[in-house]
């Protein structure tokens, strides 16, 4: 096993090169050369053998009953085994999960015999009567797998709430401590100033007091090495183009520290400062600066630079005088407005002197200078906004609900209609904001989802912001508890603030510091966030169904046993179809132009492999899970695991879904199903093997501030359909030349928003073009039915690959209703209009729910293998040896083609 964990990531190429080896074992070893020319040899490979795949769509169980429907269908007739590969995405591969588990399983059992369940097993009862496979019953009893049993009072269902109540507790327990630590900075700094004030300055008789003096002198240090840096940056004198982190830590860092230097300076000296000496110092620093950032290069300013050096010095001197003598002559009376705006007010004088050089300097100054000092004042404006957000929180948030809770109480001397006026005006407005939160889901919503989302997005800000103001009180009153050892509800924060001293501010600091750390720090992130109890429910419903009830020992008490999990990389041997179980990386940090859009990229469990193009791919037999048990228990992803992550739709961080509020608030609440792996690129060579993150903390914090990268030792994996829902995105990437996509997705206007996302990623990434002759004619759910069960595409690969790269086919099969399903599935869809496209959000179907989405899935495959379907010729590509495109007949249901003429 350490053998292996010294390995380098897994090139695309070669990944690619041993799944062609599974898959056809009769061609031998590919000859593939390695860089630079691996993946277009790979690829040359592929479109010689014909690939085919079989893609399974998100959707929750409204996709997984679908998608049983449609495997059944396909294992009836003998077909499913013809694909190579099988794509799931989240709720497809619930279902994938199910036949793949199924596969191996009765492989195992047939010691060697053609597994099935291909053909499809047809039992007898003992009465004669047909008997469905034991798999599918179970999966049928299981439909509500997350709370199996009914009822209010279900143990299933108070086990999840028990559950996931544990496990806020316990992240709470790690990040509230944290992120009170975090509010008592703005009260140590108003403690430092208050404290030096008070106790370490008790005259006036010398210019400077000691401590004031080394204040004075270590910002003005600061300060002068900040600027010099600025200066050398500058790309017209000759600067490198350093990174940004080089900047942050050279520039902003020193310049911030000096200035909040220089405001305890003014709050310790009690000499006032004259206004001429003050303006001949910074006059004089200015002029230095450059001076000292020419030395390097011997650079010869002209002299409208030493002017335009010496003008924005002096106004700097002057403005910063102004400051302290006028806005602030008394710092100590005006205690909490120093503390928020001084500061912020500092950062926009050293805008406005930057501006102010910037055009007095025209003639020294060149393009790429303006745009180094815009991107220089983006970063002076964001640090002012984040520190005066954070004070107004801390400082005037608590008096702010002070103010409120002793007007509530106020209102039981008030009158009766005053009362029922402010109640009735609160439940309308919380009424209205939950009516329209209910709707937010819908972005089709015209005018009313519009301002849902709009509440929503305003909602989420506020409630942090109120949340952040109550632990900010909450800090007051023990802090006042530590000072005088009297608990007391009943004090106004004014007083408190007045009150709050430097050493019992530090003390609690330090300590909630420590104790939510610790926390963190003996807290596994994935087994106790939601992700554990999701992944759990999920085995035994799906992948534990194909296995014997004698061969089961689950806990008489909770009902789960840990073996109905099989290894990801056990499915190795069946062949096809390989299972690729799609997933999303989320990079919300990474703010590339090509990310900025997305925040994600695509990462695969396969049983070969698991990882990204971009990052590279560790083999599955010891990825996430080669130290996490015993010795010899090695045995890497399990399968249960991939479908989890593939799934894990609530997450903080969801690709171009993620928002900073919502972030903040998931995070908070805990709620992941997503989870964090080792990165399987270079940046995890020392963790990649981890089944659980080491970095509990770290990573805590990474998640609630949307810090997810790519290049980072831990990686943040969610729900496959946060980057692209039909599992089409990989199956093009691998150059399958036929290639059947089932879209159950939640779509009721058919606005078919995942294929064109899909298609639309595929031309830019690839280079690829997929169109539809034909085009598509699904009619909205206003209709009684719809025109069509599929469309049939062409996939444009000579685009990428050359003029002689064959084009592939792409069946595009949709949940759709066209008049002649089966008799009780139509009555399902007259009792429900919804359907076949209820919201993602219902996931406890009931039998007849379930029943009829399956039962659906079954007669799109009838209508693909209807006479001059798409499916109906034996030879269609992936069934045996590779067959020539032009020889797959189909038609779309509504207007018969063959498929030789739509791709022509």
């Amino acid at each position: 096993m350490e053998a292996s964990f010294a390995m380098s990531p897994v090139s695309p190429a070669r990944a690619l090169r041993e799944e062609l080896a599974v898959l056809r074992p009769s061609s031998g070893e590919l000859s593939l050369p390695e860089v630079p020319d691996g993946a277009a040899a790979v690829f040359r490979a592929a479109h010689a053998h014909r690939l085919s795949a079989l893609c399974l769509s998100g959707g929750g169980i409204r996709s997984a009953a679908f998608s049983a429907g449609l495997l059944e269908g396909l294992a009836r007739r003998g077909r499913l085994g013809t694909f190579d590969f099988l794509s799931t995405v989240s709720g497809g591969g619930y279902a994938g999960a199910w036949i793949s588990a199924w596969r191996l399983r009765a492989a195992m059992d047939g010691a060697g015999a053609p597994p099935p369940p291909e053909p499809w097993p047809e039992g007898r009862s003992a009465n004669g009567e047909s008997s469905e496979p034991e798999p599918l019953r179970r999966l049928r009893r299981f439909r509500r797998y997350l709370a199996p049993h009914e009822g209010a009072f279900s143990i299933d269902l108070w086990s999840v709430i028990a559950t996931m109540g544990r496990n806020l507790i316990l992240n709470w327990l790690a990040l509230l401590p944290l992120l009170a630590g975090l509010l008592l900075l703005p009260y140590l700094y108003l403690a430092l100033i208050q404290v030096l004030d008070r106790e370490l300055v008790t005259t006036a008789g010398f210019r400077l007091a000691a401590p004031s003096t080394w204040i004075l002198g270590g910002s003005g240090a600061l300060i002068a090495f900040a600027a010099i840096q600025i200066a050398r940056g500058l790309p017209g004198i000759g600067g490198r183009a350093g990174p940004q982190h080089r900047f942050l830590a050279l520039c902003l860092t020193p310049l911030c520290l000096g200035i909040l230097g220089l405001i305890l300076f003014w709050a310790v000296d009690e000499v006032p400062i004259r206004a001429l000496p003050a303006i001949a110092a910074a006059t004089t620093l200015s002029v230095a600066v450059w001076v000292v950032a020419g030395l390097p290069t011997r650079r010869r300013w002209r002299p409208r630079t030493w002017w335009a050096a010496a003008v924005s010095g002096a106004v700097a001197g002057a403005g910063l005088w102004m400051l302290t003598t006028g806005a602030f002559g008394d710092e100590q009376a005006l205690a909490r407005g120093y503390a928020t705006f001084a500061f912020p007010l500092v950062l926009g004088l050293v805008l406005m002197t930057t501006v102010l050089f910037v055009g007095l300097s025209r003639e020294e100054t060149t393009d790429e200078d303006l745009e180094w000092w815009s991107r220089f004042g983006a970063w002076i404006l964001v640090v002012a906004l984040a520190w005066l957000g954070l004070s107004v929180i801390v400082f005037w948030g608590p008096m702010a609900m002070d103010w409120m809770a002793r007007e509530l109480v106020g209102m039981r001397n008030a009158s009766s209609a005053r009362v029922s006026a402010l109640t009735g005006l609160l439940t309308t407005a919380v009424g209205a904001f939950v009516t329209l939160a209910g709707r937010s889901s819908n972005p089709d919503a015209g005018k009313t989802g519009r301002l849902s989302r709009l509440a929503v997005a305003g909602g989420i800000p506020i409630f942090a912001a109120l949340l952040l103001t109550f632990l900010a009180l909450l800090n007051l009153k023990v802090l006042r508890v530590l000072g005088t050892g009297i608990l007391t509800l009943d004090l106004e924060v004014a007083s408190l603030l007045a009150q709050v001293h430097l050493a019992e501010a530090l003390a609690l600091a330090v300590a909630l510091t420590a104790f939510g750390a610790g926390m963190a720090a003996g807290l596994p992130v994935n087994r106790f966030s939601l992700n554990g109890m999701y992944r759990n429910r999920l085995v035994r419903s799906f992948v534990g169904a194909s296995r014997p009830q004698a061969a089961r020992s689950p806990s008489p008490f909770t009902g789960f046993d840990s073996g109905d999990d099989v290894p990801m990389a056990a499915l190795a041997p069946l062949g096809r179809p390989l299972h690729i179980v799609n997933a999303t990386l989320n990079a919300v940090a990474d703010r590339g132009l090509a990310e900025q859009d997305r925040r994600a990229e695509s990462f695969t469990f396969s049983p070969l492999h698991c990882g990204s193009w971009k990052l590279g791919y560790r083999p599955s037999h010891a990825y996430a899970g080669g130290d996490g048990r015993g010795p010899g228990e090695e045995r890497g992803v399990s399968l249960g695991t991939a479908a989890t992550v593939s799934g894990a739709a609530a997450s903080p961080n969801m690709g171009r879904r993620s928002t900073p509020a919502l972030t903040f608030l998931l995070t908070l609440f805990n709620a992941r199903l997503g989870a964090w792996f080792g990165n399987p690129g270079s940046a995890g060579e020392s963790t990649w093997g981890d089944a659980e993150p080491r970095l509990g903390p770290f990573l805590l914090f990474r998640e609630l501030l949307g810090a997810t990268t790519e290049r980072s030792p831990y990686v943040f994996l969610s729900d496959g359909g946060h980057f692209e829902n039909l599992g089409l995105y990989e199956m093009v990437r691998r150059r399958c030349h036929f290639i059947v996509v089932s879209d159950a997705s939640c779509d009721p206007e058919y606005l078919l928003g995942d294929l064109s996302e899909a298609i639309r990623m595929i031309r830019v990434d690839f280079s690829i073009a997929i169109d539809f002759p034909e085009g598509l004619s699904f009619r909205g759910h206003d209709d009684a039915t719809s025109g069509m069960h599929y469309a049939i595409g062409r996939i444009r690969y000579s685009g990428a690959d050359g003029p002689e790269a064959p084009d592939g086919i792409l069946i595009y099969a949709k949940a759709t209703l066209t008049g002649d399903e089966p008799c009780d599935v139509v009555n399902y869809a007259r009792s429900s209009p919804s359907f076949p496209h209820e919201p993602t959000s219902h996931q406890f179907f009931s039998e007849a729910q379930f029943e009829s989405y399956r039962m659906l899935g079954c007669h799109t495959v009838d209508a693909l293998f209807e006479r001059g379907g798409p499916l109906a010729d034996e030879g269609f590509p992936g069934r045996g040896d590779p067959a020539p495109l032009e020889s797959v007949p189909g038609r779309a249901a509504s207007a018969p083609a063959p498929v030789a003429e739509a791709v022509r």
